[in-house]
């Protein structure tokens, strides 16, 4: 699992997509997204396959298009003429040939596939993050994920410690839309700015924090300073024009510059633009939402905001440096957290240690560094009175701990063990932070060496039938609520099973016919009623009422149905706490599989 992780360690829906009724002349449907691991990294190692529930169509199929296949395409895929109807999407890494898949591959992908109900002329918007068995985790889809991150439990679930990622960083390319955002920049002095990157940026939670990921193409300003973000899908972000960009995938890139040079003020500081988000600010706290919806958004103007400068300079002491391979990392302290990438700075290393930031604005920052012989997470102030730094590296950490395995299946053993892994992962990911992935001794043992001090989640990879249950340290669950580490452990237990923990039923309707319902289902322990936990879960019910829910860590749970439509509520605290005496109260034990009877709530 990771989520399990398995679940991909529970990861979150990505964003909320948009399920949208289109009526095309042939009245076929389609289905259309994106699919990222759970670092959001684009997946192209897949196989997505559309089939019936109907298993009594599955061999005339191919000729119906009612089953299609097609790999993923730098994380993006579409497939189109589908009839209306019921359907199963799932991901696969078999290789499908131009048959089509065999019935015996498609009754291994019934389990793991996530219901699609199609309508004539329907075009699903899908946003899929895998776990590390390049397995579904969860989907963004409309009337799908109503469990969103907020501040307030009134409306929404709160973000708590234990929150999964709203969307990951570094965000891929989303299926386009008819939208636009179009606007005018212009610099201090009222003058347009040619040049200027212009990036929007969609609001996301990681474990409690808020923080904005670049998303979709950027754009630059012609030469009157007017740019246009074009095939937007509908949604709410942030619009930006970026000071600098950085290409962290790329060991000793330089930074790129797309603000006018700084200038040299009659005080004699130097004074420089910064990153400017709309309306003019240069704090996200500050910065105001747009809305897109199906049209062009106009007149989204702003002036870029400028601030004093100077040179940070300083040497890094205590371990050997690689330099092309080692570099310092800046964040802006206020944002540290906030922004993926658009206000870091990156500096590369010599040998001796020394390092440079041009042009770095007054303010509060926190240098990174991390390599083999030791870490630093140093916070400073700069100002036009800082002198040059000497930062000195601390001993890195150890984190070493045990593998067991739970199920029927013989524990892996040999080649199949060999391909096993254990990935300890900072629970905010910021730039310049860094996981760590080991292999499993054939004693079940593991050990992470050269680990910063942080908050981590532990988290495997492995191969199917064995996904994750759990990753403790000192008893506690990081798959839940991440750990702090301050110092060596030597406590860690990953637990993996050979079968997940789920449910699955009917929606019981007094009355009324049943049409169309969500199943929330809810850990009993409200510590968990936080944004994307992976023991709060939702899911749309398929023709017949029925329903299915997977990778459930094992406890007590509660379950309700809503009936969906333009009144379903949010999923909240409020909600899930007033509906507990008519919700259907189950316990789950490990590797177990219920079957429930829920009542619909109206």
């Amino acid at each position: 699992m990771i989520r399990q992780i398995v679940g991909a360690a529970s990861v979150a829906l990505l964003m909320t997509s948009s399920l949208a009724a289109q009526q095309g002349p042939a009245q076929t449907s389609g289905v259309s997204g994106a699919i990222v691991d759970e670092s959001g990294q684009p997946v192209s190692t897949v196989m997505i396959v559309v089939f019936p529930v109907d298993e009594q169509k599955w061999a005339t199929g191919r000729d119906s298009k009612m089953v299609q296949w097609m790999a993923a395409d730098a994380g993006a895929f579409k497939i189109t003429g589908l009839p209306p109807g019921e359907y199963k999407l799932a991901i696969t890494q078999e290789k499908i040939g131009g048959d089509g898949p065999d019935a015996a591959l498609l009754k291994t992908l019934v389990r793991r596939g996530f219901p699609l109900p199609l309508a004539a002329g329907q075009q699903a918007q899908l946003q899929i993050v895998l776990n590390a068995q390049m397995q579904l985790s969860r989907v963004g889809m409309s009337g799908l994920q109503r469990v969103i991150a907020g501040a307030g439990s009134s409306a929404t679930l709160p973000a708590g410690p234990g929150a999964r990622i709203g969307a990951p960083p570094n965000l891929p390319p989303a299926p386009g839309g008819p939208a636009a955002i179009s606007g005018r920049v212009t610099d201090a002095d009222g003058k347009p700015v040619a040049g200027a990157r212009i990036q929007r940026l969609l609001p996301i939670v990681r474990n409690g924090v808020t923080q904005f990921a670049p998303t979709g193409q950027p754009t630059t300003t012609d030469e009157l300073g007017e740019y246009h973000l074009t095939g937007l899908p509908a949604g709410d972000f942030l619009v930006a024009a970026l000071a600098r960009s950085l290409d962290f995938s790329a060991l000793g890139a330089p930074e790129q510059t797309h603000m006018p040079a700084s200038v040299v003020g009659p005080d004699g500081r130097k004074l420089g633009s910064v990153t400017t988000y709309y309306p003019g600010t240069d704090s996200t706290a500050r910065a105001r939402t747009v809305t897109v919806g199906v049209s062009e958004v106009t007149g989204i103007n702003f002036s870029l905001q400028r601030r004093p400068m100077t040179d940070l300079s300083g040497t890094i002491v205590g371990a050997a440096i690689m330099p092309m391979e080692d570099a310092a990392v800046l964040l802006p302290a206020g944002q540290a957290d906030g922004t993926l990438g658009t206000e870091s700075r990156r500096s590369a290393v010599a040998r001796n240690g020394h390092f440079l930031f041009p042009d770095v604005p007054y303010g509060s920052y926190v240098l990174n560094f991390t390599n083999s012989g030791g870490w630093a997470h140093e916070s400073l102030t700069v100002g036009a009175a800082t002198e040059p730094l000497t930062i000195t590296l601390k001993t890195p950490l150890r984190v070493k701990g045990r593998v067991e395995f739970l199920g029927e299946v013989p524990p892996p053993t040999g080649e199949t063990l060999r391909s096993f892994r254990i990935r300890l992962t900072p629970a905010v990911l910021v730039s310049g932070a860094r996981s760590f992935e080991v292999a499993i001794q054939p004693s079940g043992e593991f050990t992470v060496l050269g680990v910063p001090a942080g908050r981590y989640m532990l988290q495997s990879r492995t191969t199917p039938p064995w996904t994750e249950m759990s990753g403790k340290l000192g008893g506690e669950d990081t798959l839940d609520t991440p750990v702090e580490v301050t110092e060596n452990r030597d406590d860690a237990v990953v637990v993996l099973v050979d079968r997940e923990a789920g449910i699955s039923g009917t929606v019981k309707e007094v009355g009324d016919a049943l049409h169309d319902a969500l199943v929330v289902v809810y850990s009993a322990d409200r510590q968990f009623w936080t944004s994307g936990s992976r023991r709060v879960r939702v899911s749309r019910i398929v023709a017949g009422g029925g329903f299915s829910v997977s990778s459930l860590p094992p406890g007590p749970y509660f379950a309700i149905a809503l009936p969906l439509g333009p009144d379903t509520p949010t999923v909240n605290n409020a909600l899930l706490e007033k509906y507990q005496g008519r919700a259907q109260r189950f316990e789950l034990a490990a590797r177990e599989h219920r079957t429930i009877e829920v009542q619909m709530i109206r």
